[in-house]
Protein backbone atom coordinates (compact mmCIF):
# COMPACT_ATOMS: atom_id res chain seq x y z
CA UNK A 1 0.00 0.00 0.00
CA UNK A 2 1.31 3.44 -0.83
CA UNK A 3 0.29 6.71 0.79
CA UNK A 4 1.01 10.04 -0.88
CA UNK A 5 3.76 11.49 1.30
CA UNK A 6 2.68 15.02 0.44
CA UNK A 7 -0.58 14.69 2.38
CA UNK A 8 -0.05 14.90 6.13
CA UNK A 9 -2.04 15.94 9.18
CA UNK A 10 -1.95 19.69 9.60
CA UNK A 11 1.18 20.04 7.49
CA UNK A 12 3.21 18.16 10.13
CA UNK A 13 5.73 15.98 8.31
CA UNK A 14 5.85 13.49 11.22
CA UNK A 15 2.18 12.50 10.96
CA UNK A 16 -0.06 10.95 8.35
CA UNK A 17 -3.82 11.26 8.72
CA UNK A 18 -5.54 8.50 6.76
CA UNK A 19 -8.57 10.68 6.13
CA UNK A 20 -6.38 13.09 4.12
CA UNK A 21 -4.07 10.57 2.46
CA UNK A 22 -4.44 9.59 -1.17
CA UNK A 23 -4.66 5.88 -1.96
CA UNK A 24 -4.77 3.75 -5.07
CA UNK A 25 -8.20 3.75 -6.74
CA UNK A 26 -10.63 1.44 -4.93
CA UNK A 27 -8.65 1.46 -1.66
CA UNK A 28 -10.48 2.68 1.43
CA UNK A 29 -9.24 3.95 4.77
CA UNK A 30 -10.76 0.83 6.36
CA UNK A 31 -8.60 -1.37 4.13
CA UNK A 32 -5.48 0.59 5.04
CA UNK A 33 -6.36 0.51 8.75
CA UNK A 34 -6.72 -3.29 8.59
CA UNK A 35 -3.38 -3.64 6.81
CA UNK A 36 -1.68 -1.45 9.40
CA UNK A 37 -3.25 -3.42 12.26
CA UNK A 38 -1.94 -6.64 10.68
CA UNK A 39 1.54 -5.08 10.69
CA UNK A 40 1.18 -4.11 14.36
CA UNK A 41 0.98 -0.37 13.68
CA UNK A 42 -1.47 1.51 15.91
CA UNK A 43 -2.70 5.07 15.36
CA UNK A 44 -1.43 7.71 17.76
CA UNK A 45 -4.79 9.49 17.54
CA UNK A 46 -8.14 7.87 16.82
CA UNK A 47 -11.13 10.00 17.83
CA UNK A 48 -14.34 8.15 18.66
CA UNK A 49 -16.97 8.31 15.95
CA UNK A 50 -14.55 9.76 13.43
CA UNK A 51 -12.43 8.46 10.60
CA UNK A 52 -9.47 10.75 11.34
CA UNK A 53 -6.83 8.27 12.50
CA UNK A 54 -3.31 9.69 12.59
CA UNK A 55 -0.14 7.63 12.41
CA UNK A 56 3.49 8.50 13.00
CA UNK A 57 5.41 8.42 9.75
CA UNK A 58 8.28 6.68 11.60
CA UNK A 59 5.94 3.86 12.73
CA UNK A 60 4.84 3.27 9.14
CA UNK A 61 8.43 3.26 7.91
CA UNK A 62 9.50 0.84 10.65
CA UNK A 63 6.72 -1.55 9.59
CA UNK A 64 7.96 -1.23 5.99
CA UNK A 65 4.64 0.32 4.97
CA UNK A 66 5.26 2.37 1.82
CA UNK A 67 4.77 6.08 2.32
Amino acid sequence: MEIDAGRTAGGDETLIRLKEAEFAPGTTTCTVKSELEALGVAPIFEPMGSNARSYLRADLAQADFNI
